[in-house]
């Protein structure tokens, strides 16, 4: 029985409901979970997979005189293998001489590289039409940096959509999803359309130019008109004084004279067609087009609207303007010209429209506050109605009107901490707090494997990390292969990249081999309980001391603000007994005084100060109208307090507990849920129905996986032994009652149950034996021992021991 507990295993599918199961937002029924699969197959379709099986036929190492012969002989041999596979002969005797076969497992087409392959290009190429092609069975021979592969197609797994049944549950969560989002989106126009008077924004219709200056082309000056301006300006341009002789004119004043030329007259330039382009905007507005082309400006007409999206070129606070009465007043002048980014613009308001109702998109920012406040409002009332039926559920806490005064700490930044004082903080710790320990920084690769996974699994996850290896010491790109292969979430898609670590922080097999390898070397496969490790070493620190200028600034900050905490509590210890003596308004002027809180719960923070260090649990004993003897800590102050008056608890109105009473009443509203949900399917159930056709609607059933007695956890479900113990007695197949859970309900069918792979009884027997026999004799001692009289006759037992002591010789040296 003891043995069964620990290594029987089942596996069931259940139907949960529960709160997690059901949603007070519109859910998905079966025909729209249909029509949703059937309208997205490229949500749910699979790729086509291949799984090569394949010869390596190892080649010296580059560079070594033999590998050109070897090459070809290889080659050769790898045609004869070729020959061999399409004629029909199995791979597995094929490749007896040269190590056995080896597997990429499967991976998906079209591939981009080959799982402990690399990028072969010849492979790849055939396995384009390998992809399609189901003639294509034999790939190669084909040389890589390691060694000439042929490769034969193992299994082969075409492109399909999985059968909605397959994919139930996904289809539901993304059918759900779409049904929510197109409902929201429906309800939000609808709440437009009945409040259109509620969205008006004024608007103005306008007419602008664009000029961008830098952009203005202008005739490049002539050497003579670079040297007539060089006499007129020189001085100004080179700072040359009125007395001394102005510099030669050479190359790079040259250079500059050209540059302030082609300054000045795109500026004049730019003047000019701003003055002509203002003209055209008052005297011919229908003209502005063409006036605009010939000046290098560009014109447009734009509708602004008040709160819409915001414009290119106009700030804010001007388009506002523009769309109120400002915008009315100035209709029909121009205005301008004005810088707003790389532009120069000229613009006119041609009408104003302040009573403009937007369309839905253009007003789509405003409908959507308006919307979540008004559903805000709706489960504000629907929670009232909760809490007018559940008033008793809902009581104040004792609560405390304080008065109290804040005395803030200095600035960290103002207080002196001396250079000696930081170095003989960091001499004193260098041996703890300031000691490095020897850390690496590796990259990793995961294959990982379950922990109840079968001999065969295990083997072929091992076969897959030898293969990628032998890819990697071939010249396969680590970082790459990481990124594609590696099943660490973290660290795959940063090409494996686990920063710096410790010793600590890491599994013992994986630490010890890590800190073990050498820099830039692959480790073989390394087995944790989360599978098997490829892993290398990119950087070594040395265990050592963190050098002082390294951490002095932040051993400055730390010694700063404690110096900066314990000045604060001083002062504020200064200010209780000054209060004492002289009272609390004279004492506390020159900190702004004393203040009064509204009524708070002892748990609360100090409105407008922050949470108090011990503050929640003391309130309660504190008197009424005295100081407390000692200053609370705040962040960066210490506070005074007085409790002035204390409000006993009593029944909480509505504006106290909203939060609370709305999210109550949607509990409430999901449990009723749950209940109905439940319902139906025990009603469904008694009509004859399968347990598969009544989760139908819900994802369908969850698969437990294989569970034991001793975990008693259930994925979805947490913490449930009763759940695992009802699998274990029914037969496989049989669908049990309604079995109540902490979230709700669930029904289950056992699929199978089996022995933990590895464990027998016979080999387990003595173990669980004796470890039974220990537990029932320690059972009975203890039961003895309170049934019998026990006295230590004995006197050296009847004290304890004295403590042992030592020796310790030291030398102290001469001068300490």
């Amino acid at each position: 029985e003891e043995w069964s507990k620990r290594n029987e295993q089942v596996r069931f599918q259940y139907l949960p409901i529960t709160a997690r199961d059901v949603s007070l937002e519109p859910e998905a029924n079966e025909d729209e979970q249909i029509a949703y699969h059937r309208a997205h197959p490229d949500q749910f379709e699979k790729k086509a997979r291949l799984n090569l099986r394949f010869v390596r036929l190892s080649l010296p190492a580059e560079g070594d005189s033999a590998r050109a012969s070897e090459e070809k002989r290889l080659l050769a041999r790898g045609r004869g293998i070729v020959d061999s596979l399409e004629r029909g002969i199995p791979i597995d005797s094929l490749a007896a001489e040269w190590g056995g076969v080896n597997e990429t497992g499967p991976f998906d087409l079209p591939a981009t590289n080959i799982p402990a392959l690399g990028r072969p290009e010849a492979m790849l190429a055939r396995l384009e039409r390998a992809h399609s092609d189901t003639t294509v069975r034999v790939l190669g021979p084909e040389v890589t940096p390691a060694a000439v592969v042929v490769a034969a197609i193992g299994t082969r797994e075409p492109k399909r959509l999985p059968p909605f049944n397959e994919v139930r549950a996904d289809v539901k969560r993304r059918a759900d999803a779409e049904k929510r989002r197109t409902q929201l989106e429906a309800d939000k126009l609808a709440y437009f359309e009945a409040h259109r008077e509620d969205f008006r924004a004024p608007r103005a219709q306008v007419t602008r130019v664009l000029l961008r200056p830098g952009a203005v082309t202008v005739k490049d000056p002539s050497r003579s008109d670079i040297d007539r301006w060089y006499s007129r300006n020189g001085r100004e341009l080179t700072g040359t004084a009125a007395t001394e002789k102005l510099p030669a004119l050479t190359d790079s004043l040259r250079e500059l004279a050209r540059a302030r030329l082609v300054d000045d007259a795109r500026t004049a330039r730019t003047a000019t067609s701003l003055t002509r382009i203002a003209a055209a905007l008052r005297q011919n507005p229908r003209g502005i087009w063409n006036v605009a082309r010939s000046e290098g400006a560009k014109a447009d007409t734009l509708t602004l609207v008040k709160d819409a999206a915001r414009d290119s070129v106009f700030p804010v606070a001007l388009v506002d303007s523009m769309v109120g009465t400002a915008g009315r007043a100035q209709m029909g002048t121009v205005q301008g010209p004005r810088r707003f980014g790389a532009y120069d613009v000229v613009w006119r308001i041609d009408a104003v429209d302040t009573a403009f109702t937007p369309s839905f998109d253009a007003a789509r920012s405003r409908v959507e506050r308006a919307f979540q406040e008004e559903r805000r409002l709706t489960d504000e009332t629907e929670a009232k109605v909760y809490f007018e039926q559940h008033r008793a559920d809902y009581k104040t806490k004792p609560r405390f009107v304080v008065e109290y005064v804040q005395v803030k700490n200095p600035a960290p930044d103002s207080v002196t901490v001396t250079d000696a004082e930081l170095r003989r903080f960091w001499q004193q710790r260098r041996a703890d707090r300031f000691r490095q320990e020897e850390q690496v920084r590796a990259r990793h690769i995961l294959i990982p494997t379950q922990p109840d996974a079968a001999p065969a699994a295990v083997a072929a996850a091992q076969a897959r990390a030898d293969s990628l290896r032998a890819a990697i010491v071939g010249g396969g790109d680590f970082e790459a292969l990481a990124k594609t292969f590696s099943s660490d979430p973290g660290s795959g898609a940063k090409g494996g990249d686990l920063g710096f670590f410790n010793r600590t922080a890491m599994v013992k097999e994986f630490a010890d081999t890590s800190f073990a390898l050498e820099t830039g070397r692959v480790s073989q496969p390394v087995k944790t309980r989360f599978g098997f490790h490829l892993i290398r070493v990119d950087e070594k620190k040395a265990e050592g001391v963190q050098p002082f200028e390294e951490v002095r600034d932040a051993i400055r900050s730390e010694l700063a603000r404690a110096r900066a905490d314990s000045l604060g509590l001083r002062n504020a210890r200064r200010m209780l007994r000054q209060i004492a003596a002289v009272g609390a308004v004279a004492a506390t002027r020159s900190v702004g005084g004393v203040k009064t809180s509204e009524p708070i719960a002892a748990s609360d923070p100090l409105p407008g100060v922050g949470v108090l260090q011990d503050l929640s649990n003391e309130l309660p004993a504190l008197a009424v109208g005295q100081w407390a003897s000692k200053p609370y800590k705040e962040a960066t102050s210490y506070v005074l307090v007085r409790p002035a008056r204390r409000l006993a608890a009593g029944p909480a109105e509505f504006d106290e507990v909203k939060r609370q009473a709305v999210e109550d009443m949607k509990a409430a509203k999901k449990k009723a849920l749950v209940a109905q949900k439940a319902s139906d399917v025990r009603a469904m159930l008694a009509a004859g129905a399968t347990l598969d056709s009544a989760a139908a609607g819900l994802g369908g059933l969850k698969d437990s996986g294989l569970l034991t007695r001793t975990g008693g956890f259930v994925p979805l479900l947490g913490n449930e032994p009763r759940v695992i113990d009802k699998a274990f007695t029914l037969k496989a197949g049989t669908v049990s009652d309604t079995i109540q859970v902490a979230q709700g309900v669930v029904w289950i069918r056992p699929d199978e149950k089996r022995a933990v792979e590895g464990t027998s009884f016979a080999k387990d027997r003595e173990a669980i034996t004796n470890e039974l026999l220990a537990k029932k004799i320690e059972a009975w001692l203890e039961g003895r021992k309170k049934t019998v009289k026990v006295e230590v006759l004995r006197a050296d037992l009847r004290q304890p021991p004295p403590p042992k002591t030592r020796t310790v010789t030291t030398t102290i040296p001469a001068g300490r």
